[in-house]
């Protein structure tokens, strides 16, 4: 039988308060990690000075040389800090959100690991793909529209905590897997997270403090008890909770 979001919210509140230095800590890099830095470049180039003439036979010709150079160099710049800056995102953000998640899910049977332990992980390149494609699909949905992109949101849940239970599948099947499990459960998965939604007003008026100290980990702890519940209770049809054990 599947547990009510408030048995689940009130078991989340229960692990906190055991782990609670701890927990905040996981929780504040996860946060970090999965949405809070961002980049933005600008340009601004004064075209109406540093123009350089240039003179061929008794022609002269302007040109702003100086100015194109300028914004050619902000340009390369600013590509190769993106494209450093998605490398990171891929071989060193995703694979610590794995870990952080996994942490976080551990709480519940006082597992103790460090999340940093996922750079020696051997499985370090499978979790570095599904973790790349999962986002890849995410991006494409929200290239189409809003609407799409949060659908994937919600498909693709459940892909970190698959990703450590089912070594034996590869990256797309572990994405086939939490597509199959959240099918026709994406709605209930919103709703969810959104009774969370009064905490987070706290949070913000709050300046975030709330958040950090309490609802964020709160939330997490609560998103990995209801994995756990929907695992228990055969959502994930290759899990067999009874033996701890994954069917063939």
């Amino acid at each position: 039988m599947f547990k009510s979001r408030e048995i689940i919210k009130q078991e989340a509140r229960t692990f906190l308060e055991k782990n609670y230095v701890q927990i905040i800590l996981v929780t504040l890099l996860l946060s970090v990690i999965t949405g809070s830095f961002r980049t933005e470049f600008r340009v601004n180039v004064n075209t109406g000075s540093n123009v350089s003439q240039i003179q061929f036979g008794n022609g002269l010709f302007s040109f702003p040389l100086f100015s194109f150079a300028l914004s050619m160099i902000a340009l390369f710049v600013a590509l190769a800090v993106l494209a450093v800056a998605i490398l990171i995102g891929i071989f060193v953000k995703n694979p610590l959100e794995y870990s952080c998640k996994s942490w976080l899910r551990h709480q519940t049977d006082e597992r103790d690991f460090s999340v940093f332990d996922v750079f020696r992980d051997p499985d370090y390149s499978r979790i570095v793909k599904t973790m790349f494609l999962r986002d890849l699909h995410v991006f494409i949905g929200f290239l189409c529209l809003i609407i799409p992109g949060f659908i994937n949101l919600y498909k693709y849940y459940f892909v970190p905590q698959l990703l450590e239970d089912h070594p034996e599948l590869s990256p797309q099947e572990i994405l086939d897997l939490c597509e199959d499990m959240t099918m026709g459960r994406k709605e209930q998965l919103f709703i969810f997270d959104l009774s969370f939604i009064l905490w987070d007003i706290l949070s913000g008026i709050t300046a975030g403090l709330a958040g950090i100290f309490f609802v964020n980990p709160w939330k997490e702890l609560s998103r990995q008890l209801l994995y756990l519940d929907w695992q228990n209770n055969g959502v994930d049809p290759y899990y067999v909770s009874e033996e701890n054990t994954f069917q063939e």
